[in-house]
């Protein structure tokens, strides 16, 4: 190094962990004994309040080295500054690492819990509001985290949207779960930024040591599969790590590892299951259903892949070929004679907020051919409400284009009359818990639904529909349209043309 000294003051050395895309800042770091200020930059890392590392190569004469003098910062301010997140101000995960130790070293038998508090959802946050927004939320649920955890334990941010909260003291379980109770209750509050509210969720994650792991990287990895069982099972809430939750973990980890391949290995097949003309019982729609069959896993249900996929990014390749096959087959049917008939095929939120998405839905029905009438869009109601301007804006794209757009799942989530005339969906699909309590209070409700529907000129189609009764009770009510296990379970394609022969 000494060599490289004279002429190359700055000799930059990589220091920290974590990474995410929040903060960018200007900062260097000199593996010799100070930091120099300079404006000669060629390359900096320094992200979510931690430095990744810098490196500048300015070469200096004699004259100007040793007018840096004045610049040198001591290296107990750099250590100082390695340990704090720059953006929160909070310890960082090196800053944790050296209390662990500390604690260790004290008392090695000394028993105490870590909270992992993640945010849900935070990836979305940084998309459609940006970093800069971003970061400001983070410094915010940085300040409440602190006033609520008040004296419980040390706060820590070891990585964008994760904290982790060490609590020393020998607490009960009872206890520490309900302090996660009142972190998650505190955090769902709304923030309010440029008039705008957002909120936000938080799960939580608890691991003891030593019950939980025998050292700092286990009891973190632990705390962390306890947050990812508690936002699966359901948002905001709070889970204690067991040996259970790594058997879901590694079956997680085996389905996303089997997903990347499944598309190029051909493994997808689309199922449609028919929608009938309650009056004539003709076959007037199909819905198309994404199955999966795996080598090595076997029969996987949608219920269990389809969240693997959004969670990974996998659903946009993934929903490409499903609409792309969907359209296709629709198209190849009609070549081949039988009657048109629409096939609904099912949006994601992550699918329907990407920037192209529409100019993706006009190439795909150029390429198949596909008349755009014939291509109906389901999109549930947390998609619609997400972004009310964007999902307008977006409605009104495809339905220019001829495309029709259908409203799936009604009634289990927050639409209201305003949203749903607002966004002149054309169809409106009633949710199958609603259909397989009907005879109790809710068929008062799913009439109510049929009534609304028509009203403001959609179809109205009934989901899940399995008995007679149901199916007697749909017709009365002026259902339009029925789908469900009487009628049909989803087909591949080929018993769907014999269908289609019967009838002709």
């Amino acid at each position: 190094m000494e060599h490289l000294r004279k002429k190359v003051l700055f000799f930059i050395a990589m220091v920290g962990l974590g990474i995410t895309a929040n903060h960018l800042i200007i900062q260097l770091i000199i593996k010799l004994d100070y930091v120099v200020r300079t404006d000669y930059l060629n390359a900096i890392i320094y992200s979510g309040g931690i430095l990744w590392g810098v490196i500048s190569t300015k070469i200096l004469n004699a004259k100007e080295e040793h007018s840096m003098d004045s610049n040198r910062i001591p290296i107990s301010y750099l250590e100082e500054l390695n340990q704090k997140n720059t953006l929160t101000n909070l310890p960082n995960k090196i800053s944790l690492e050296k209390r662990f130790e500390e604690m260790l070293g004290r008392s090695p038998k000394e028993n105490f819990n870590i909270l992992c508090i993640d945010v849900d959802g935070f990836k979305m946050v940084n998309d459609t509001l940006g970093y800069e927004i971003g970061d400001q939320i983070l410094v915010r649920i940085a300040e409440r985290l602190k006033k609520t955890i008040n004296k419980e334990g040390e706060l820590f941010h070891i990585r964008g949207d994760e904290f982790v909260l060490l609590i020393q003291k020998e607490d009960s379980m009872e206890k520490i779960q309900k302090l996660s109770e009142t972190i998650i209750k505190a955090m769902a509050m709304s923030f309010v930024f440029s008039e705008k509210e957002i909120h936000l969720t938080v799960s939580v994650g608890i691991a003891g040591y030593p019950w939980g792991g025998s050292n700092l990287n286990l009891l973190l990895q632990n705390a962390h599969i306890a947050v990812q069982a508690a936002k699966e099972s359901s948002k905001s809430k709070h889970l204690v790590y067991d040996d259970s939750m790594n058997i879901k973990m590694n079956r997680k980890l085996e389905l996303i590892n089997n997903l990347h391949k499944a598309l190029e290995k051909k493994e997808f097949e689309l199922y449609y299951q028919p929608q009938i003309d309650s009056e004539t019982n003709e076959i007037v729609g199909l819905e198309a259903l994404l199955r999966w069959q795996n080598p090595t896993l076997g029969r996987v249900s949608p219920a269990e892949f389809i969240p693997v996929a959004e969670e990974t990014g996998l659903i946009i390749p993934i929903g490409d070929w499903v609409l792309k096959t969907a359209c296709a087959q629709n198209a190849t049917w009609q070549k081949e004679g039988y009657k048109p008939i629409p096939v609904s095929v099912n949006i994601s939120t992550i699918q329907f907020n990407e920037p192209l998405f529409v100019d993706k839905v006009v190439t795909i029905l150029k390429e198949t051919t596909l008349n755009p009438k014939w291509l109906h869009l389901e999109i549930t109601e947390s998609v619609a409400i997400n972004d009310a301007t964007l999902t307008i804006n977006v409605l009104n794209r495809l339905q220019k284009i001829g495309v029709k757009i259908a409203l799936d799942d009604f009634g289990t989530g927050f639409s209201s009359l305003g949203y749903l005339s607002k966004f002149k969906i054309n169809v409106l699909k009633i949710d199958s818990s609603f259909v397989q309590d009907i005879g109790e209070d809710e068929s008062t409700i799913t009439k109510t639904i049929i009534v609304l529907g028509k009203n403001l000129n959609m179809e109205v189609v009934a989901e899940g529909v399995e008995t007679n009764e149901q199916l007697d009770y749909l017709k009365n009510a002026g259902c339009d349209i029925i789908q469900g296990y009487l009628f049909s379970s989803p087909l591949p394609a080929g018993q769907i043309e014999k269908m289609f022969k019967l009838a002709a």
